[in-house]
Formats: C-alpha cells, sequence, structure tokens
C-alpha cells in the first residue's frame, strides 16, 4: 500500500502493517494453496533476501539482535532498544510468509514478493551498501494478484515535464479496463497541479465520479482519532497512562477496564481484539450508528494478550479510544472531530455520514463479493457489509480536497500536532504526520492514500470507490516516477 522506508522512519512501517492488518478482517482472501518453492538469485542481492526471511522465520531474539546490529546500516533516529522493539513487532506481523516470487534485483536492491499466511500479498524491498551489504533501506507495499503475474520492473523516475502526461495516460488506462474508479490529485508546494475523477459514483444510475466527490476513507479515521486524544491530553483532561476504567468505570471487561491505557490502546498493544466477528456479521447493520453501538461487538470478551505484551491490529481499541474521548470532553465523538479538527483546518466535505441519510457528492463502493481476489465476476454496491454509520476506528468520508488541506495543515504547522504526541515515545501517528502522511486505509469497496512531502514537495492523493489496492497502486505509482 505505502511504501515506508525503514532507514528514514521505521515507526512508520509498524504503522503501516497495522493499517494493512484491517484490510484482511472484512474479505476472504484466498489461502496458500500450491505454492510452487521459489530459489532465490545465487548473488549477494539473494543473500539479503535469505538472510531477511530466515529472521522473518525465526523467533529467537538473540538472532533478532544479530541481525540488526550485523545486517543493518544504524539508525541514528532510533534507539537499538526501540529499534529492537520495532522489528519484534515486524517479525511478529510477517511471521509465516513465503516466498512467491523473486521481483528483480540489481547489485544494490532486490524486490521480492510474500504471501502471509493470511493470503496477503506483499511487496518486500531492500537497498543494500555495495561496499559491506548491509541493508540500508526496507520498503514494504501491498500488492495484488495481477502485480505479482505481471512483468516487474525497477521503478524508474521521469521528468517533471513528462508526469502529468504520463500520470494521464495511465489513469486513463486503468479506468478504460474498469480497475480504477475515483479521484486522483497531485499537488506541488500545496496546490494542486492535477485532479480528475474517473468510474462512477452510483453505478445503478450511472452517476459519475467528481473532483469533489466523497469517498470512504476506511482506517484513515484513526489518524483523526489519535489528533483527537492528544489535543484532550495537552488540554489535561486525559493522560496515556489513564486506564480504560477511569474513562469508562463500566466497561463490561472489568479485567481490561483495569490493566489497559490509553497509550496501549493507541499503539496496538492492549489486547483488545476487534469488532469484525461473529456477532457483527449477524447484527444487522442499520443499528450501527454511534461509538455505543460497536462496544457490545467485542468489550466483553477477553484479551486476546497481556497488556503491552504484543500488538495486534485493533479495530476495537481505537472504538474504545473514541468511548474515552466522548467522556473526557463531554461531547459526541463525531461532533468532537468536526469541532476541533475539520472545521479549523477547513475540511468541510469530510464527516462520518450516515449510510442511509443522502448526502450530496458521495460515491457508493462497489466490491467483488468481497474476495479481492476475483479477476472476472461483477462488482456489487458494499451498502449491505457496512455499518449504518463509521466509527473512531474508521468508516468516514472525505474529499481529494478536503485531503490536501489535512495535508498542508500538518504540514506548514498551521494545525500543530498536540504537544502530547509530540512527547511521547512510540506514538505512531506522531512521527508519520511530522515526517511526512503515509496513510491509507481500506476494506471491500474502499481504497483510499495520501502521501505528503513527497520530493520535490509533491502531495499525491487517491480515493477510490474498488477495492484496494486501486489507490496503493496508483499511489506507488506516482511515487515512483516523482523519484528520490
Amino acid at each position: 500500500m505505502l511504501i515506508t522506508k525503514l532507514f528514514r522512519n521505521e515507526s512508520a512501517t509498524i504503522w503501516f502493517l497495522m493499517l494493512i492488518g484491517a484490510l484482511v478482517l472484512t474479505t476472504s482472501l484466498s489461502a496458500q494453496t500450491n505454492v510452487t518453492t521459489v530459489e532465490f538469485p545465487n548473488n549477494s542481492a539473494g543473500e539479503r533476501g535469505r538472510i531477511l526471511m530466515k529472521m522473518v522465520d525465526s523467533d529467537n531474539d538473540a538472532e533478532l539482535k544479530t541481525f540488526l546490529e550485523k545486517q543493518m546500516v544504524p539508525n541514528n533516529e532510533t534507539s537499538p532498544e526501540e529499534r529492537f522493539e520495532l522489528f519484534q513487532r515486524i517479525r511478529e506481523d510477517l511471521r509465516g510468509s513465503k516466498l512467491r516470487k523473486v521481483l528483480g534485483f540489481t547489485d544494490r536492491s532486490i524486490s521480492l514478493a510474500i504471501e502471509k499466511p493470511n493470503g496477503m500479498l506483499l511487496k518486500i524491498i531492500l537497498e543494500f551498501q555495495p561496499a559491506d551489504n548491509r541493508i540500508s533501506e526496507f520498503g514494504i507495499e501491498m500488492m495484488s494478484p495481477e502485480d505479482l503475474e505481471s512483468k516487474s520492473e525497477p521503478p524508474q523516475s521521469i521528468a517533471e515535464i513528462e508526469l502529468m502526461p504520463t500520470v494521464e495516460e495511465y489513469l486513463a488506462s486503468l479506468a478504460q479496463k474498469d480497475q480504477f474508479s475515483g479521484v486522483v490529485m497531485i499537488a506541488k508546494n500545496g496546490r494542486s497541479i492535477f485532479e480528475k475523477a474517473y468510474g462512477d459514483a452510483e453505478k445503478e444510475f450511472q452517476v459519475k465520479n467528481k473532483v469533489n466527490t466523497k469517498f470512504n476513507i476506511g482506517s484513515i479515521n484513526k489518524v483523526f482519532t489519535t489528533l483527537a486524544i492528544g489535543l484532550l491530553a495537552d488540554e489535561g483532561k486525559l493522560s496515556f497512562d489513564d486506564t480504560i476504567e477511569k474513562h469508562l468505570p463500566a466497561y463490561p471487561n472489568k479485567d481490561a477496564a483495569k490493566k489497559v491505557t490509553i497509550y496501549q490502546l493507541m499503539t496496538m498493544t492492549s489486547g483488545i481484539g476487534d469488532f469484525f466477528n461473529e456477532e457483527f456479521e449477524a447484527l444487522p447493520k442499520d443499528r450501527i450508528r454511534s461509538i455505543d453501538d460497536y462496544l457490545p461487538l467485542f468489550s466483553s470478551k477477553p484479551l486476546e494478550f497481556e497488556p503491552g505484551k504484543g500488538q495486534r491490529y485493533s479495530n476495537g481499541g481505537f472504538v474504545v479510544l473514541g468511548a474515552i474521548i466522548e467522556k473526557a470532553s463531554g461531547k459526541d465523538y463525531y461532533d468532537f472531530v468536526r469541532e476541533r479538527i475539520f472545521i479549523p483546518i477547513g475540511m468541510e466535505d469530510t464527516d462520518s455520514y450516515e449510510l442511509d441519510v443522502v448526502v450530496n457528492n458521495r460515491a457508493n463502493g462497489y466490491t467483488y463479493s468481497g474476495n479481492w481476489t476475483e479477476t472476472e465476476g461483477v462488482r456489487k454496491n458494499n451498502f449491505y457489509s457496512m455499518p449504518a454509520r463509521g466509527s473512531s476506528a474508521g468508516g468516514g468520508y472525505s474529499t481529494a480536497k478536503d485531503f490536501l488541506k489535512f495535508a498542508n495543515a500538518i504540514g506548514s504547522g498551521t494545525f500543530p500536532v498536540p504537544k502530547s504526541l509530540k512527547d511521547s515515545k512510540g506514538i505512531l501517528t506522531a512521527d508519520m504526520l511530522l515526517s511526512g502522511l503515509r496513510i491509507g486505509g481500506g476494506s471491500d469497496g474502499v481504497s483510499a492514500v495520501i502521501l505528503s512531502k513527497l520530493p520535490k514537495n509533491y502531495t499525491v492523493i487517491v480515493l477510490s470507490n474498488y477495492d484496494p489496492p486501486s489507490a496503493e497502486t496508483i499511489g506507488r505509482k506516482i511515487s515512483d516516477w516523482i523519484g528520490k
């Protein structure tokens, strides 16, 4: 989905892994079947790949420390302890993955396609120093099955004068083949220089997408929730060390309420599970319209691990954060983020709209029946699989124009990142926001990505009402053309 280079921002890679974790919770990707054994090339690039996969499959912490010390270029921005913890989480997320294809290699890089046990395809990009072969950059991005079958070539940047015509030709080709529906915006120095819409917002009535169409943004709402928690912490209305119990004394799981802190909810180390479960599937989706409507889906369940002793993607944890925001602020969650984030930035078309309420210029989502690996078939409206209203974990709506306003406000400091987020280690969104946005979200019929502070001060925004990784693939392609 988003290329995240660990040499520059290792924390953002953890956030990336957690965000893409959401993308498999509501879909049924094909599990690994009849995977042919793939060999690494017999050279230094292949050796880097073999060493990486050995690290991923090991549960030996001593071997991980050796990998970081001997195989990777030191990172002056992260302490050895923090770096070790980060790679523990990466190892946990990727454990059990299988090599599907060596996509390409040079004398200083190799790119691999791997398949996680849940069927998700990821592309791993390693760059290393020819002098000592130590890994200097490590990237991860989503792949589609079509990407796996296509011939891979190293990313090539192009001259700026060729960028817009190349992008337009590329997008027109995707739209003609019905591989993309949505909006793409490219900005330079904070000002839009390309914005164009493709495909249908409502296929049933042949209503076309427009540049101001509102799209579901999936898990990107978690960034707004994190900012909201930071704002309340700066005002002294909560502390990251507070337990759930302090703000939600009636929380059903008393063990979780006493142990789990706000910090652990934000970093997904709480042990609280997800709400995409059997209860969610059985419940009529029109009954899910508030933060309180989500809580019964998971709040009575046991913790999946001891708080602080593991990390796992948790939409449930971010729903709890939404409930805490309501208690600490005295406001409805949706009102709070609107009044404190969207309105100050000027994001007039961003909100958690209810599905059955008429909203101008809103796109429906279209999916291959909950199976993104489908290459043939009829796309269906995702209306019946979606909650009536999104939550503090995701499911709101926005436009490309509003996302550019958000990127500009964060990048310029006109909307300051809360001090509490900047001062706290491990709050992943703070690192991401301050170094440039690399955020995305998706589910069935939902795909969105923002990339800001790219080289030459470009920003790329892609919003799609098709399955992932439609937006992510386009964002990656354009960022490759922009270059380093």
